[in-house]
């Protein structure tokens, strides 16, 4: 919650709240009982759920009804169901995380009446433009670590076991794997849904801002996971003096000098991954 409110005031138009335990996410999560009371809050809610499980999230959804919401970041197309049982189909935004690379897609899912829908990272700029030219309400990734790689596994776990060594595991959030083969480290997150690795690199996107507005994208979102409070709010106030029209090379460059430990990266902008 500290967090949520640095970001506010670096310039951040919404801070999204992973909800526990319908998120999977290295970011600290907060219960129904810690969602701030009497302001607008938006969720995450990016799990792939069991049968078992929708009791719950029926509750959930009961819950959340009643109360005021902005926005639900969701995965699981069982939410979208009971979304509309609770008539709040109008607060959800699609986030498959890398799933949604088509126009078809997106036009299907925002035909449901959803709010917006977020655009895979991995798609080149070009891939990206078209998705937010074709289609209203496309959320577009522009800034932080990428998943690269999602397990219901416990890989850590599973490798203490195996290995008989024992891994700072009490801090879950500051882990790093490194392949032999390679320097770089990722950042990897296990909890008991699960594991996550992100991508060693950042993804930054400060000198094709404004091509991307121009093309029509509804909003853009930074992610925090995998990277400190200052990095990430840094990044807020960046982004918004290229849109207030402060140069955006100035405006990078100064962000590089001042994280340089940071591995920055045009991510898959300019190289097709997906065919």
């Amino acid at each position: 919650m500290k967090e949520a409110l640095i970001y506010q005031s670096a310039g951040a138009d919404e801070v999204i709240l992973p909800l526990a335990p319908f998120a999977m996410t290295s970011i600290p999560t907060v219960s129904m009982e810690e969602i701030p009371s009497g302001q607008p809050v938006s969720l995450l809610m990016n799990r792939l759920l069991f049968e078992e499980e929708m009791p719950a999230l029926i509750q959930t959804m009961e819950r959340l009804s009643k109360m005021e919401i902005c926005s639900i970041y969701f995965a699981d197309p069982s939410i979208a169901m009971i979304a509309e049982q609770v008539q709040m189909t109008s607060k959800l935004i699609y986030k498959p995380d890398t799933l949604m690379a088509s126009p078809e897609d997106a036009r299907w899912w925002l035909n449901q009446n959803i709010q917006a829908v977020c655009v895979s990272p991995l798609l080149t700029k070009e891939e990206a433009e078209e998705m937010t030219s074709h289609c209203a309400h496309c959320v577009l990734t522009i800034h932080g670590h990428l998943m690269m790689s999602a397990s219901r596994r416990q890989l850590l776990s599973a490798y203490e076991t195996a290995s008989g060594r024992t891994l700072n595991l009490h801090e879950r959030r500051n882990l790093r794997i490194q392949e032999i083969s390679r320097k770089e480290e990722f950042p990897i997150y296990e909890s008991q849904f699960g594991t996550l690795i992100d991508t060693d690199y950042v993804l930054e996107s400060f000198e094709l801002l404004h091509e991307l507005m121009e093309h029509g994208a509804a909003s853009f979102l930074i992610e925090s996971a995998g990277m400190g409070t200052e990095e990430t709010a840094d990044a807020i106030k960046s982004y918004r003096k290229i849109m207030e029209g402060t140069d955006a090379a100035q405006i990078k460059q100064a962000y590089e000098k001042q994280y340089p430990e940071l591995i920055l990266s045009s991510g898959y902008y300019m190289e097709k991954t997906i065919r």
